[in-house]
């Protein structure tokens, strides 16, 4: 994958430590986006939008991110397979717990590239220690999780997709995308990330 845009220049570790122990702390979810940074996608002194990062599948840039009044708007611009926005918090302190990530979507999408190779909208990708898996090999993908309802070809107009998860002992980390797989313009406000009844 290669970056677009930076998100945060905060020290990832420094930043996972703090939300960590904030969570460990008995933080609740806030006001606006929960348990999610940043979720008008406001940027830091350095002009870069804080706490999320931009990347693509591989390639040339194919994916234009920009940012107006709160909403990202994510347009494919080249033959890549997938842009997306994501956001990567530790799992510290939420094994165990219910979660929802959700956001409203509108866009207009084609597919005049063929089909895609994974959902456009919000999903979550869940890493962490497989049983039995040596300690050497390091962290592997546990489970992914598209948003529903579905977004496919078409306009549309806004809606709230949303995914509901679990978050296993073994867990390390949680990653919230916003992707866009087809063609067009995808548009994405108020991401939020929840905790929620299981």
């Amino acid at each position: 994958m290669k970056p677009l845009l930076s998100g945060s220049r905060a020290n990832p570790l420094v930043l996972s430590l703090l939300v960590g122990g904030l969570l460990l702390a008995g933080c609740r979810q806030g006001p606006e986006g929960g348990l999610l940074l940043n979720p008008a996608f406001e940027r830091g002194p350095d002009g870069a939008v804080v706490s999320w990062a931009f990347n693509q599948h591989s390639g040339e840039p194919s994916y234009s991110f920009t940012v107006d009044q709160g909403t990202l708007i994510i347009q494919r611009v080249g033959r890549e397979r997938w842009g997306q926005a994501i956001q990567t918090l530790p799992a510290a302190g939420l094994a165990g717990r219910t979660l929802a990530f959700s956001a409203d979507i509108s866009g207009d999408l084609g597919d005049e590239s063929g089909a895609p190779s994974s959902p456009t909208g919000v999903g979550v990708r869940i890493s962490g220690m497989r049983r039995g898996m040596p300690a050497a090999l390091g962290v592997a993908i546990l489970s992914t999780h598209p948003g529903r309802p579905e977004i496919g070809v078409g306009k549309h107009d806004w809606t709230e997709q949303r995914v509901v998860f679990e978050v296993p002992e073994s867990a390390t980390e949680i990653q919230l995308s916003l992707r866009l797989t087809l063609d067009g313009t995808l548009r994405v406000r108020n991401p939020r990330l929840v905790e929620v009844a299981p």
